[in-house]
This record gives C-alpha cells, sequence and structure tokens, in this order.
C-alpha cells in the first residue's frame, strides 16, 4: 500500500521540476518580447500596407529624383515567377539551404534566373547601385524572419503568431520583388548578343561577386547554387570549377575596366 501511494502522488523533485519549467518558459517569453523590440518591433507596427506604400516619398525605398513618379507594382510578372518557381519539386529545400547556411538572398538569385529568361542582364547595377530593396530586407524581412524563427522554438503553442508573422513575412517579401523589379526596369541591359545561358551565370556570378558574404567559401556556395539550378533551368548547371573559373575571370575582367 504505501509503494502504491508513492507511485500515485507526484515526487517533490517532479512538482518542483514542473515549476522550474514554467518560470523558465515565462522567463524565455520575456527574453522573446525583448529580443523583437530589439530586432525592430517599432519599425513592424508601422509596417505600410501596400496601398500606402506609394504615397510614403520619405522612406529609404523611395529614392532617386524621379521615385515619386515610379509607383511599386506589387503584382509583376517577377512576382508571379517567384510564387510559381517557389511551388517546384526540390525548389524550397534548395533555397532554404542557400538562405540558412550563406545568407543567401533567395529573391535576388530568383531574379537572376527570371530576368535571363526575359532576355535581359540583371546588370551589377541592380544589385548594388539601388540599395532600396536591401534596405527595406534589412528593416522589414529580416526582423519578421527572426521573430518567426524565435517563435518556432518556444515549447507554448505560437503557431497562431507565427501563422501572422509568416503572412507578413510574405506580404514584406513581395514589396521586396517590386523593389527589386523596379530597379530592373530602371538598369536592365538588352542581351539580344547573349545567350540565356550566359545571361543566366554571369547574374549569378555577379550576385556572388558583389553581395555574398566575403567569408563564405565559393567552392561550398556553388556546391549549394548547384542544387538549385537545375531545378529552375533545364540546362546543365556548370560544375563548380567552371563556377570558379568563371568568377575569377568575372573580377579580371570588371578590374580591367576600371
Amino acid at each position: 500500500k504505501s509503494a502504491s501511494s508513492s507511485r500515485n502522488t507526484p515526487p517533490r523533485c517532479k512538482l518542483s521540476l514542473s515549476i522550474f519549467i514554467m518560470v523558465a518558459d515565462f522567463i524565455s517569453f520575456i527574453l522573446l518580447g525583448y529580443t523583437v523590440h530589439k530586432a525592430g518591433i517599432k519599425k513592424l507596427l508601422n509596417f505600410p500596407s501596400h496601398r500606402d506604400l506609394n504615397a510614403m516619398p520619405d522612406h529609404p525605398w523611395k529614392c532617386g529624383a524621379d521615385s515619386d513618379q515610379e509607383a511599386l507594382l506589387l503584382d509583376n510578372p517577377f512576382w508571379a515567377y517567384a510564387l510559381d518557381s517557389w511551388r517546384l519539386p526540390g525548389v524550397e529545400t534548395a533555397a532554404l539551404t542557400l538562405q540558412m547556411r550563406f545568407n543567401g538572398h533567395i529573391n535576388t538569385l530568383l531574379f537572376c534566373f527570371w530576368s535571363a529568361a526575359q532576355a535581359q542582364y540583371c546588370s551589377r547595377q541592380v544589385f548594388l547601385a539601388m540599395p532600396t530593396w536591401r534596405q527595406w530586407n534589412q528593416d522589414f524581412v529580416q526582423p519578421i524572419r527572426q521573430m518567426r524563427g524565435l517563435i518556432h522554438k518556444r515549447s507554448q503553442d505560437f503557431s497562431a503568431y507565427r501563422s501572422a508573422l509568416l503572412d507578413l513575412e510574405l506580404q514584406a517579401e513581395q514589396i521586396e520583388c517590386a523593389l527589386l523589379y523596379r530597379a530592373w526596369l530602371r538598369y536592365r541591359e538588352a542581351g539580344s548578343d547573349i545567350d540565356y545561358e550566359s545571361m543566366l551565370q554571369r547574374g549569378i556570378i555577379d550576385y556572388t561577386l558583389g553581395l555574398l558574404d566575403e567569408k563564405v567559401h565559393l567552392r561550398d556556395w556553388y556546391t549549394a547554387i548547384n542544387e538549385l539550378y537545375p531545378r529552375l533551368c533545364s540546362l546543365p548547371a556548370p560544375t563548380v570549377s567552371q563556377w570558379i573559373e568563371m568568377s575569377n575571370a568575372h573580377v579580371g575582367h570588371t578590374s580591367g575596366d576600371t
């Protein structure tokens, strides 16, 4: 009877552990709130609607003398391509690997594929001369994504909040794609004398040399690129050695021009 009673009564250590877990979860929630604030919650609370975005000329995504004459086209051809591409087999896994492991910018890589398909070269100016979409990514897309990741790790059921943040992140990415599309309309270069494959590879190399973190090893990066490449392009991907050789040649060509 004594043994049976001891089995039915929760030991004090288990009770203490339960209280400890509750307190730890509460502290984690407080820390989560602090982290969210540090990630830019004030900016997110003022997240502009699609309708209001084009009427905000003083914000960083509105730059240049003629910016107020160029309204963002949210439902543009590139956005449609990005949504369709994400649904293709294997694209999501390959893209998220590039994003999580190398801090790769997926929308920009997708933009290289789309731009080449339009017989238009996605020049380095799109990546470097237009800081607006990069500023938007830093101020809105990244903080939302960080918060969603933090909530996903919590032991409590925050699925409703995570779903809401996922919707908000999608809206932010649509605006980011619109900023890329607008930059492309400004700086696109006709590629009538360059075939699709060359334009695509040139765009990817320009992205790699212009935006990729210098600490990333090119061999690892191009290995991951080759997981995405055949899922979006019917042509065979260059080998990793060929990617590196083309990158080195591109650096020499660029430095020679300057």
